[in-house]
């Protein structure tokens, strides 16, 4: 939901999903969806997703991942602020090896390399290829949830969202209880 609310910040909105929920709203919302048969990986998505998006007159192109729901519309006008002067800016992941937002100028600048150590390999590609390149922290990114460790954490994080009340929400059911949502 945040992130249709902040569609005024991009000529265009693309989403890229096997999610059902999330076809769903796209469609509710008529933004355009790339729907996946099926996900291999978070890297194999985004490099669909950019043939797609180059294919649909894109020029730039900024990927983001649906597992950081504390993102702000701010954060998201800092990512393409800082993209006005350079062509590769990495959104790095809490503990600073991953990567959890990427911009690109042009889409296909660099391959996306999403997991272990994707900080490192989008910034040293973007340099070989003499690209301007800039690793940007974010708050909201770095709060992204992987795993139930994180999900404690998110419930923590100073963000007024839905996710952080149903954290919250789903922590105090006792274990082995069936959480009634």
């Amino acid at each position: 939901e945040n992130a249709l609310n902040i569609t005024k910040s991009f000529e265009q909105l693309l989403v890229a999903t096997a999610e059902p929920y999330v076809i769903n709203r796209c469609q509710e919302k008529d933004v355009p969806c790339l729907v996946e048969d099926e996900q291999l990986s978070h890297s194999a998505s985004v490099e669909r997703a950019t043939e797609w998006a180059i294919s649909r007159g894109a020029t730039t192109l900024l990927s983001v991942p649906i597992d950081t729901p504390g993102v702000t519309g701010e954060e998201i006008a800092a990512i393409l602020e800082a993209g006005k002067n350079s062509q590769v800016v990495v959104v790095p992941s809490a503990d600073g090896l991953g990567t959890n937002a990427l911009l690109r100028r042009p889409p296909a600048a660099i391959k996306p390399h999403f997991g272990p150590d994707s900080c490192r390999l989008h910034s040293q590609d973007a340099l070989n290829k003499g690209l301007l390149y800039q690793v940007l922290p974010l708050p909201g990114f770095a709060a992204d949830i992987d795993t139930p460790e994180d999900l404690q954490v998110f419930s923590q994080f100073d963000r007024n969202c839905k996710t952080r009340l149903l954290a919250i929400a789903l922590l105090s059911v006792p274990r082995g209880a069936t959480p009634c949502l």
